[in-house]
């Protein structure tokens, strides 16, 4: 019965979790559209990138599906990627140029 109680709390604890980390999804999509700077609105989608990481996995471990832990790491890789290409372009103007003639 204990096992059972610790189980149904541990459940609960994660649905909270997953409440929350939608509220914060809808707090970053306003950061997104409202942002006072480009830079802001690409810190904000990273965060949102970060977040869906995070409900990835939390949703994986409530359905029992292992697998959505391999889709967040993809995820992550991802939007790591995407975040150092976005911000290379933001201060180069071109994907394509070198970092070796930006001297500062």
């Amino acid at each position: 019965m204990r096992n059972v109680n610790a189980l149904r709390e541990r459940k609960t604890m994660f649905e909270v979790t997953t409440f929350l980390i939608l509220l914060a999804f809808s707090l970053t999509l306003i950061s997104i559209f409202r942002g006072p700077t480009v830079y802001d609105r690409i810190i904000s989608a990273n965060s949102f990138g970060t977040l869906t990481v995070l409900f990835l996995s939390i949703l994986g471990y409530l359905l029992g599906r292992p697998e959505f832990i391999d889709l967040a790491i993809i995820y992550a890789i991802l939007n790591v990627i995407s975040a150092v290409a976005i911000l290379k372009y933001f201060r180069q103007g071109d994907l394509s140029k070198s970092d070796d003639g930006l001297k500062n």
